[in-house]
């Protein structure tokens, strides 16, 4: 990728980051270093780029935590509410054969309510049982996710205590 696709311009650059404050050679500078211009502009916003970088990745983490949470949860309410219909389901079935007076489903009077019912219920405790497949499934993914964005904040969180300790040595030889 060539220097000029990711580079901002000089004048926001130096802006972004004062210890580049000029040339080299042209401000008698301390700090300014021998070599191209270009390549002193491009090593800082390397540097920026990778800050940038890691804040990023840990945004992103979080979303893809807070993402998993979020379908955990909706499994969850899915189970429930699953659950809450089977178990008016299983009160209707009971109801219909106290009416009917029939219990055996393989007797020909059966109601037919009550086998439409019965099978109703038995779909719902199926899909149930594959929303609990798939929920072990996303509590799996949630906690990779959260050791993901352990794994992100401890990047940013070397890279920042680096940062400080960079700037915090060169404002010591400045000043």
């Amino acid at each position: 990728m060539p220097v000029n696709e990711w580079l901002p311009p000089a004048k926001i650059f130096r802006a972004l980051f004062p210890i580049a404050g000029g040339k080299p050679g042209e401000t008698g500078d301390a700090w300014a270093c021998p070599g191209r211009w270009d390549d002193m502009q491009g090593v800082r916003f390397r540097e920026y780029r990778v800050m940038k970088s890691r804040e990023n990745l840990v945004r992103l983490k979080q979303f893809q935590v807070n993402e998993k949470r979020r379908q955990l949860l909706q499994l969850d309410m899915m189970i429930a509410e699953f659950e809450r219909m089977a178990v008016e389901l299983e009160a209707q079935i009971v109801a219909e054969e106290k009416k009917a007076g029939i219990t055996d489903i393989n007797h020909f009077a059966y109601p037919t309510f009550a086998k439409a019912a019965r099978l109703r219920r038995d779909n719902l405790r199926n899909s149930q049982s594959d929303l609990a497949q798939q929920r072990t499934m996303a509590e799996s993914l949630l906690g990779e996710a959260e050791a993901e964005l352990s794994k992100a904040e401890m990047l940013e969180s070397r890279d920042s205590k680096i940062r400080d300790a960079d700037m915090g040595g060169r404002s010591a030889m400045i000043g």
